[in-house]
């Protein structure tokens, strides 16, 4: 499987400060509150093909779903090239797997 990531052009290595993360419409609408209901977003971060960090995000569990956006603090990964974003918890044959991002805050090195 492919997942999607963020990159700029080869050579650039930027710090990438935070982004914003929230669920999709569909995703929202999707989950119900079942005990099955569970959608994580995990984010790594690379330099050079060599991982340097990660962090989970929790957008739906059986007893809340993300209602808006939260911020994630992607300081702790230092200087990163690319970032992989992996979609956990769900029955990726069934069940939707969009969430959204926006406000990528990046600082060249």
């Amino acid at each position: 499987i492919r997942y999607p990531e963020m990159s700029r052009g080869l050579g650039d290595v930027y710090k990438r400060q935070h982004f914003y993360i929230a669920n999709s419409t569909y995703v929202y609408k999707w989950f119900s509150g079942a005990e099955t209901d569970h959608f994580e977003v995990k984010i790594t971060g690379f330099k050079n093909d060599v991982e340097v960090g990660s962090t989970t995000e929790t957008l739906v569990t059986p007893d809340s779903k993300l209602d808006g956006w939260r911020k994630v603090s992607l300081a702790s990964f230092g200087e990163v090239d690319k970032l992989v974003f992996k979609v956990q918890g769900i029955n990726v044959y069934a069940d939707p797997s969009y969430f959204c991002i926006d406000e990528i805050t990046l600082v060249k090195k």
